[in-house]
């Protein structure tokens, strides 16, 4: 069986901040215990995309992970950590020091494994490419380094989306990764069939945990041997993720489909919004003790905005929710 810890509903943390930017650590914890809350939650995972993982030093990363970690165990959820290294200035197309970003990861790992995490998620790294190199042999490398430094820390990889396509998973690549035995997983954020099924039927009948980083592709993925999703959703309503694989899973085909398009209509709700803002709002107006900011320090919405919104995905929830 994949680990626990890797299936059903992963929810890829918001990342809170202070007002001057920072990591908010409290409020961060106060999200876990909302999403424990709701019994449709798994694992969280700290320092993911929707949290700006790019914007992370190193101690960014150990404050974080330390709150999170601790929260997740105190309340029976699996936790990850984003352990890659430090990509500051990747918006200006500046790469960082390969030695160094790899020395952070390996160093990020450690710090989780201490903490007691469930795993460590290593995004491909886009940011060892060189013009020239082999981006899948700079891959492999960079995986196997951190995972031999790890003690018995399990390793899960994510396709984050946008990545070039030198660097991307194959299922030859995806396989040769695997022969690495802590490797248990990967994140793959894609909803484009012709992505996702070579790699699916690469692992099929083994242990590997799959997971579809696409909320749009989850029922898609389950029907081909993916265990688990991690999305954005997944923090803002994660009962509708959940209704589809409980549907799916008791043999409920149309249910699972009908509970799919509420999905597909809840990413529609904030396609004009910034998910994490309007997210960390949600939370908040359900119960989350947390900030209500990230770390782009943009201003909250509206109330009658964020009213409008809860509104709309409660709607849902119930309708995903009746038999």
């Amino acid at each position: 069986m994949p680990p626990r810890y890797c299936t059903g509903v992963v929810a890829p943390l918001f990342t809170p901040a202070l007002p001057d930017g920072a990591v908010d650590p409290d409020s961060a914890a106060g999200l876990v215990d909302h999403l424990a809350g709701t019994g449709a939650v798994r694992s969280v995972f700290c320092r993911s995309g929707l949290g700006k993982m790019y914007t992370f030093t190193v101690d960014d990363t150990k404050r974080l992970a330390r709150a999170v970690v601790a929260r997740a165990k105190r309340r029976g959820l699996g936790a990850l950590v984003g352990c890659a290294g430090e990509w500051l200035r990747r918006d200006e197309g500046v790469l960082p020091d390969p030695g160094r970003y790899t020395e952070q990861a390996v160093a990020l790992a450690r710090h989780a494994r201490s903490l007691g995490a469930d795993a460590a998620v290593l995004v491909l790294p886009a940011a060892l490419i060189r013009p020239g190199a082999d981006a899948h042999e700079i891959l492999f490398d960079h995986v196997k380094t951190v995972h031999d430094a790890a003690g018995d820390l399990p390793i899960v990889l994510y396709q984050a989306p946008g990545l070039p396509e030198a660097i991307r998973l194959t299922p030859a690549v995806l396989t040769r990764l695997r022969s690495l035995p802590r490797v248990v997983g990967a994140k793959v954020s894609s909803a484009d069939d012709a992505v996702m099924r070579p790699l699916l039927d690469s692992v099929r009948g083994s242990d590997f945990a799959f997971l579809c980083g696409d909320e749009r592709y989850f029922l898609s993925g389950l029907r081909q041997g993916a265990v688990g999703v991690i999305g954005e959703g997944a923090c803002i309503a994660p009962s509708l993720l959940a209704a589809v694989e409980r549907r799916f899973r008791a043999g409920d085909p149309a249910g699972a489909e009908r509970a799919q398009r509420m999905v597909a209509e809840a990413i529609a709700l904030k396609e004009d919004m910034d998910p994490s803002l309007a997210g960390l709002q949600r939370m908040a107006r359900r119960g989350a003790k947390t900030a209500l900011r990230d770390r782009s320090l943009k201003p909250p919405y509206p109330d009658s905005r964020i009213v409008a919104f809860d509104e709309a995905l409660l709607a849902l929830e119930r309708e995903a929710a009746a038999p």
